[in-house]
């Protein structure tokens, strides 16, 4: 990880989530992983000593910094947890929990007004709630430099000063543990160190064993040593928090008597110099519980966005309904618009057949008088005739369609749609068969020889024997030998002939010309576009790049823990 805000996060990845989700998600990510690189980095160490109340951890801070000044007694005292650190001058401050803050005389009596649970008469006071926490500086070199010793609340069955024991524990780049030689380490710590050592690893814990003496006497503490430790050591390394790991991460243990360490000897040198070591920012155990801090909490953020990607996909489901609702609707308004247009199409061509019906009749009836005529101006007139029927069913066609789809909600026919359809509408040029007959022919015989001229010209789908029975019945129906009016009857018989294959090619043209239509009407409403994923495709991205990062601290954890890193050393001689 980097140190620059601008660049923890890939340039592409930053720059879809402030499109997508603006400046305050990319700045809260960005804030956290620059604090977490500094974290890893930081020059000051904080160790945290910790334990079951009562079990000597102000008594030994008291005794390695030379001075009673942390309360002590039999009853649980240290309800706050105190940070001390070496500064210019001596001097203390409470912290309460809104940040508040207030000058403390720097004595065990002033301190104790403010962390401890239980008052000289036994009695728990009501008021040690209020102070979160009792910053401490010593003067001179009571302290290493860039070091905090954090004496935290006592485990007991209290949940108020478990959570207490905890919030400090979290912040311990080591925490050390404060075991009373006297009595075994309680179910209430296994568990505490458990969760302690799941967050942070084993190595983040180094065990401080509180030895008390029949008498504080050289001769006991050497006796004690060759005698007890081993036992003492076997006992941690048996709780649950190790034994369950196979033994790959033995605890350290020291060993130490609070009431004699104040003087030389008693562990008291070994504890100091395994402190000092540990006051190292690279040291091994410090460098790996933060990158498992780290880790933690890079996967902590990482689950906030799922709480956003949660939300992003239940705000897309709401989207993906509201589409399919849109979209029924519209298929529902695009049948409905579709059957209407079937109906009045239908309803069109239906009143304008009667007009084509009289195409043919009157052709027929400009047959029946004056001299027939040779040069295809019968068919001409058929032609012009059934051209003017499309002309007029187009035109009623569009203008009828224009106003329905008004009403459903469809823009109206293109411009061009009037010329397509009249152009699909209008006949191929129509003949009309007007025979020159000799005279003398045999009636009958020239209505077929008509006749099948009219089915091969006129009739191509039907065929000549169609024609023949056409012209024959012309030819026998006449009753007369005159050749012009045979002529003029297989002539009628033509036109009548023409039309009525008109009129069947003009209705076989209604479903093209339907579709013609509606391909012509769009929706005026835009149709329902699927929502965009993009704002989840970020955050996806995001919290697999949080999960990435906390894998690398993970990692850089386990090497930094790996055997062969050189150990802390620790006390156990005389």
């Amino acid at each position: 990880m980097t140190s620059a805000s601008s660049q923890v996060l890939p340039p592409q990845l930053r720059r879809r989530l402030l499109h997508h989700h603006g400046d305050a998600l990319v700045e809260e990510v960005s804030r956290t992983l620059v604090e977490l690189d500094e974290s890893v980095v930081e020059q000051e160490v904080t160790i945290v000593f910790g334990g079951h109340f009562s079990c000597g951890k102000s008594s030994l801070l008291n005794a390695l910094i030379g001075r009673p000044l942390l309360p002590t007694d039999d009853f649980p005292e240290t309800g706050v947890a105190c940070w001390m650190s070496s500064g210019s001058r001596d001097g203390a401050v409470a912290v309460t929990a809104s940040g508040a803050t207030r000058s403390l005389p720097l004595c065990q009596e002033a301190l104790a007004e403010v962390v401890s649970l239980v008052d000289r008469d036994g009695e728990y006071r009501g008021g040690v709630g209020a102070v979160e926490q009792v910053r401490i500086t010593l003067a001179g070199e009571v302290l290493p430099p860039r070091v905090r010793w954090v004496d935290s609340p006592g485990i007991n069955d209290s949940e108020a000063m478990g959570a207490r024991a905890r919030q400090a524990s979290r912040s311990a780049d080591v925490l050390v543990w404060v075991v009373d030689s006297r009595r075994p380490v309680s179910e209430t710590e296994q568990q505490f160190l458990y969760e302690h050592q799941e967050a942070q690893g084993g190595g983040a814990v180094v065990f401080a064993v509180n030895v008390f003496l029949p008498s504080d006497t050289p001769q006991e503490w050497a006796r004690f040593l060759a005698e007890r430790a081993d036992y003492h050591r076997e006992r941690i390394a048996t709780l649950a928090c190790w034994s369950n790991d196979g033994g790959a991460n033995q605890p350290d243990v020291v060993f130490v008597s609070a009431r004699g360490a104040a003087s030389e000897g008693f562990g008291g040198p070994q504890v100091r110099r395994l402190l000092t070591e540990l006051g190292e920012h690279s040291h091994p155990r410090v460098r790996a519980a933060r990158l498992r801090r780290a880790a933690a909490r890079c996967e902590r953020l990482a689950d906030t966005v799922v709480g956003r990607i949660q939300q992003e996909h239940a705000r897309l489901d709401r989207e993906r309904e509201l589409v399919d609702e849109r979209r029924k609707t519209a298929e529902r308004q695009r049948s409905a618009f579709h059957r209407s247009i079937r109906e009045l199409v239908e309803g069109c061509f239906a009143r304008h057949r009667a007009q084509a019906e009289q195409c043919g009749p009157s052709v027929v009836a400009e047959l029946a008088t004056g001299p027939l005529r040779w040069d295809d101006s019968y068919g001409t007139s058929l032609t012009a005739k059934f051209e003017a029927v499309a002309d007029a069913l187009a035109a009623d066609l569009v203008e009828s369609v224009a106003r329905r789809a008004s009403r459903h909600r469809h823009s109206p026919p293109a411009p061009a749609t009037l010329s397509r359809l009249t152009s699909l509408l209008r006949p191929a040029t129509l003949t009309v068969t007007v025979p020159n007959s000799p005279v003398g022919v045999a009636k009958g015989g020239m209505g077929a020889i008509l006749g099948g001229a009219i089915g091969t010209v006129l009739l191509p789908g039907f065929g000549t024997a169609l024609g023949a029975l056409i012209g024959g019945a012309a030819g026998a129906g006449s009753g007369a030998d005159d050749a012009v009016t045979r002529d003029r009857t297989a002539a009628q018989a033509s036109a009548r002939a023409a039309a009525a294959a008109s009129i069947v090619a003009l209705a076989g043209k209604q479903r093209e010309a339907r579709e013609l239509l509606l391909a012509s009407c769009t929706p005026l409403d835009a149709a329902a576009e699927d929502p965009c994923t993009e704002p989840l495709d970020a955050l996806f991205a995001l919290e697999s790049n949080l999960r990435r990062k906390a894998q690398e601290c993970a990692r850089g954890a386990d090497a930094a823990s790996a055997p062969g890193k050189p150990p802390a050393a620790v006390g156990g001689s005389a």
